[in-house]
């Protein structure tokens, strides 16, 4: 919107997409912590432990920080992608089609996890594990069912860190570009036209 146009020439980019992706992330975590809360006093109630409700109570504290790690660094990840994508949508009908690449990664990765879960020492799984897009499931599976090398987390760790680094970068310049865009979307022109609109 024109609105928009007036943001973009005002406010950086990286600290408007960084302003969407931890407004949402807050929101989410506001509802969560609602729920989490809620149910935890619905189990203190009755009595019952609530990790030991959850099956959380054997499992070790290193699993708990694994879990936080990937979490934040998968979140940061798909949000820059659909924050990016997003801003290359001005008609509610293109949404769809611009984040079915995204969705479809989504996916592949759940799936490669349900395989995982069966053979989590397979080759096909070890090497899928490093692959940025799949690691936050594929590396955090690994690690919970079987024992993983510290230099393979740490790798994995950096390929995400730098694949998400290059992501900011590169997703600054198209969002910029793509706040500015009106009219039907074709993702890869539009990716293309949005970055040339950063060069004027």
């Amino acid at each position: 919107s024109r609105v928009m146009e007036i943001l973009v020439s005002s406010v950086p980019p990286v600290q408007q997409l960084f302003g969407k992706i931890i407004g949402v992330a807050l929101v989410s975590l506001t509802q969560f912590f609602v729920f989490f809360a809620v149910a935890f006093a619905a189990l203190k109630t009755s009595g019952q432990e609530v990790w030991r409700f959850l099956g959380f109570d054997h499992l070790p504290a290193s699993i708990f920080g694994y879990a936080l790690v990937f979490f934040l660094l998968g979140y940061l990840l798909y949000a820059v992608l659909f924050a990016v994508l997003g801003s290359l949508v001005s008609r509610v009908e293109d949404v769809q089609p611009a984040i079915t690449p995204v969705m479809m990664l989504v996916v592949a990765a759940f799936m490669i996890a349900m395989f995982g879960l069966n053979a989590p020492e397979s080759a096909f799984v070890t090497g899928a594990s490093f692959v940025p897009f799949f690691a936050p499931m594929l590396m955090f599976l690994r690690i919970g069912l079987v024992s993983v090398p510290g230099w393979e987390v740490a790798l994995c760790l950096a390929l995400l860190a730098a694949t998400i680094a290059l992501l900011i970068y590169f997703g600054a310049k198209v969002y910029r570009g793509g706040v500015l865009m009106y009219g039907r979307m074709n993702i890869f022109k539009d990716i293309k036209q949005a970055i040339q609109l950063t060069k004027k």
